[in-house]
């Protein structure tokens, strides 16, 4: 990851994308240190968790604790999404 971090260079494409985002789901404990990997270093961090996210979602059977997500979740949306989110 160290090597990583000096040398990524911001690239939305598949070839400069997947490879990235899959070395911060090898390098990841449990899903929120997967995500901590990919917000340790200036990247397109939208693209890089939308593609190894889910690897590591089920990888890890789930993003944790459900309660802390939701809190999060409702900090972060506007009320009105949080509200259609959670029906």
């Amino acid at each position: 990851m160290e090597w990583l971090r000096k040398n990524y260079e911001w690239d939305v494409t598949c070839q400069g994308s997947v490879a990235p985002a899959m070395r911060c789901f090898y390098e990841s404990e449990d899903w929120e240190s997967f995500m901590r990997n990919i917000f340790s270093f200036y990247c397109d961090s939208d693209t890089l968790g939308a593609i190894g996210g889910g690897v590591a979602e089920e990888f890890y059977h789930g993003f944790g604790d459900r309660i802390k997500v939701d809190k999060v979740l409702e900090i972060v949306l506007e009320k009105e999404l949080y509200d259609l989110l959670m029906e």
